[in-house]
Order: C-alpha cells, then structure tokens, then sequence
C-alpha cells in the first residue's frame, strides 16, 4: 500500500513539471511569436523620404553659395591685392632707372636733364612739408606719422641724385682728359667741374713732373694712345628692350681676315638678359632699346 502511494506521489509530481515546462514553452512561443509581428511591421512600415524635388532644389541652393561665396572671396583679394599695390610714380621710377644706368655703366652716360630737374625742384618742398607737418605735429600722432613718411620719402629722394651725381662725378675725375672731347653729355655745372679739376691737376703735375721734363717733351702726354679713358670692354649684365643684332667681334683687334663676319652678327629678341661687351652694345644703350642691370 506504501509502495502504491509512492507510485502516485511521483507520477502526480512528473505531472506537474510536464505542466510547468509546457507552460514556458508556451511563453516563449508568445515572445517570439510577438517579436516576429513587430519585424514584419518594421519591414512594412513606410520609410520616411526626402522627396526628390526638395533634394534638387537643396543641391542648386549649395551650389549657388559655394559659387557666391568663391566669387565673393575672390573680389576681396582683387580689392587687397589693389590696395596693397599703390600707383607706380613714373618720374621716380625713371629716376631709379636713370641711377641704375649710371652705376653699371663703365663711361658716363648723357645727362637726363629732365628727371634730375624735377626732382631736383621737387626736394626742396617735401622739406618743406616735413617741417610744417613736425612744427603742427604736437601730440597729434597722425600728423607725426605723415611727417615721418613724408621725411622717409624725401630722404629715399635725396640719396638717389646725390648717388648719381657721385658716380658722374667720378667717372669726370677719373678719365678727366679723356672727358674733354665729351663735354655734350655733362650738365654746366659739370662742366665746370672738369675745367676746375683740370687746371687743379695740371698745376699739380706741372710742379712734380712736367717741369723737371725736357721742353716739348711732356706735349706728347696728350696723343690719343696716352690718355685715359674707361674701359669699354668690359662686360656688363644687360636686358634687351627692343630686337637688336649685336656683333660680338665689334672693336675686337684681330689682323686675321674673317669671310664669316658677317655670320657672327647675333638677334636677341626683347626681354632677353644676357652679358656682353659694354663696347658691343654702347649704341643700344643710348638708344634705350638696351637696359643695364645691377
């Protein structure tokens, strides 16, 4: 009879887990069953679109602002650019060309009376102007930084023709005797500065040299091959203004006979740099279709 019992007990016990296990079975069915109805409402829910016409016209409106905003930077750096770049004065660029010629120039070059008078007559008003402004200055900073440019700027004048006329006068010293048949390309006042020196120097050799010669002995001091002159064979850094034909050979001393001179003769198109003979391109220079570089 107990055993009997026992036998009820566990059948009544394996009853229930078998319950209990399809109970969470089913509960888990439930779940999944429920998951499996939100996906397919996921797959077939409507997804949210921009419509294509929108999208166009958001395109056309980035493009017309990049293309605004590009044509925008690009006047600004046009109107920096013009800022940054102030008018180019003329006369003082002849003058720096002028000064530049002169410098690099083995003989002395004609005088360019018209860019040296101007701002000869030009100086003395920026001094004037330099003192007004100092003398109205104070403590007013605006006038004091004018005065400053305006002082820079009459300083920058000053050193340039007082540079050209330096090197003009040097090269009259130096090949003093030579200059006397070269007096249509100085000013009078050089002029006169050549005459003064001359005498200067010959009353100077007179008294250590010449009066201890023989008589008539110191006049052939003064044939041709006994003077002085610059040496215009010397080679010079140039730049072609105008198309020119140089003859490479010109003035060169060479008893041989050369048929093909005439094949030498070389063209050099405008804006060519090249270094040459000064004596090969002396005419040019005078022209102006050549430029002398430093």
């Amino acid at each position: 009879m107990a055993d009997l019992n026992n036998l009820l007990d566990e059948l009544d016990v394996s009853t229930s887990q078998d319950d209990d296990l399809n109970d969470v079975d089913e509960s888990r069915l439930s779940i999944t069953s429920n998951d499996a109805d939100d996906a397919l409402e996921d797959d077939f829910r409507p997804a949210a679109m921009i419509p294509a016409a929108l999208v166009e016209a958001q395109k056309e409106a980035e493009e017309h602002d990049d293309f605004g905003s590009q044509t925008e930077k690009e006047e600004l750096n046009q109107l920096d650019k013009a800022e940054a770049l102030p008018e180019e004065d003329a006369e003082y660029t002849a003058l720096k060309r002028l000064w530049c010629q002169e410098l690099c120039s083995p003989e002395l070059l004609p005088r360019n009376a018209d860019i040296m008078d101007i701002h000869m007559e030009l100086l003395p008003g920026q001094d004037d102007t330099v003192d007004e402004l100092m003398a109205e200055g104070g403590d007013n900073t605006l006038a004091s930084l004018a005065a400053s440019i305006y002082k820079m700027d009459a300083d920058r004048l000053r050193f340039l023709l007082a540079d050209v006329t330096r090197t003009r006068l040097a090269k009259i010293e130096n090949s003093a005797l030579y200059m006397r048949d070269h007096i249509d390309r100085m000013s009078p006042e050089e002029i006169e500065h050549l005459r003064n020196y001359g005498e200067l120097l010959e009353r100077h050799f007179r008294r250590t040299v010449l009066d201890h010669l023989p008589k008539d002995a110191w006049k052939k001091l003064d044939e041709p091959e006994m003077i002085d002159g610059p040496d215009l064979d010397e080679f010079v850094f140039c730049r072609v203004l105008e198309t020119v034909e140089i003859d490479p050979h010109l003035g060169e001393t060479n008893n041989s006979e050369d048929e093909n001179m005439e094949d030498s003769i070389q063209e050099h198109p405008a804006g060519s740099c090249l270094i040459a003979r000064y004596r090969t391109i002396q005419d040019f220079v005078f022209d102006g279709k050549i430029e002398l570089l430093i």
